[in-house]
């Protein structure tokens, strides 16, 4: 609530007139947040040179778009920037033992793994801060593993199943609308390490950087 105070104080700075085209109902970080970092948008509204409509569009006509309160845009071009359809491993499909791999049924180990898929690791960044912020520090998880495998002649490693009965949480902490649609493809996280999905730097710096082999299942070679 004090980060959407401060933005919305910012903002009226830079278009006193057009406060209310910028105040969504939800608190930032609910939803993913848009950032112009020149001001050329809020530049360009107090200018008069671009006229900014907020509202939910009700259906296209030969002329525009009818929204819902009536109102009417003309519109020679419409540029659709919404209906993200999220896809988890960018659609890849993967297959353990011949059988496909049910991603929806499956838990996320220490934000790199998933429960009962072998060999395989992947990177979430953070939906709060940078993505990259996050990725640099499970790629050093991902190089002490993969160390491990080879110095102790390990053929391949298999996080394990959580308790059972343990209770789940969503993999993001968003209410965007794509990520509602995706909550029935998406991997579960924990309400516990090491399958909570943590999303503070500094909890992931002390739950998923220190290598840990507690809840990995590992094969030898031959």
């Amino acid at each position: 609530k004090l980060a959407k105070k401060s933005m919305l104080e910012d903002t009226a700075k830079l278009v006193p007139d057009h406060v209310d085209q910028f105040t969504p109902p939800y608190n930032p970080w609910d939803q993913r947040i848009c950032v112009s970092p020149d001001a050329d948008i809020f530049k360009a509204i107090q200018s008069g040179a671009v006229k900014m409509v907020t509202g939910h569009i009700e259906s296209f006509t030969p002329k525009g778009i009818k929204l819902k309160n009536g109102e009417h845009i003309d519109a020679d071009v419409v540029v659709t920037a919404t209906g993200l359809k999220l896809q988890v491993m960018g659609g890849m499909e993967m297959f353990v033992d011949k059988e496909k791999v049910d991603f929806a049924k499956r838990f996320v180990y220490k934000g790199v793994g998933l429960s009962g898929v072998p060999n395989a690791l992947f990177v979430v960044g953070y939906t709060t801060a940078s993505w990259t912020l996050r990725a640099d520090l499970v790629s050093l998880y991902f190089c002490r593993l993969i160390n491990h495998v080879k110095n102790a002649a390990l053929s391949s490693f298999c996080p394990s199943e959580p308790p059972k009965g343990m209770a789940t949480e969503p993999l993001f902490n968003l209410q965007s609308n794509y990520m509602k649609r995706a909550a029935h493809i998406l991997p579960k996280t924990g309400n516990m390490a090491p399958w909570k999905n943590h999303g503070s730097y500094f909890r992931v710096s002390e739950h998923v950087v220190p290598f840990d082999e507690s809840h990995l299942l590992f094969v030898c070679v031959g």
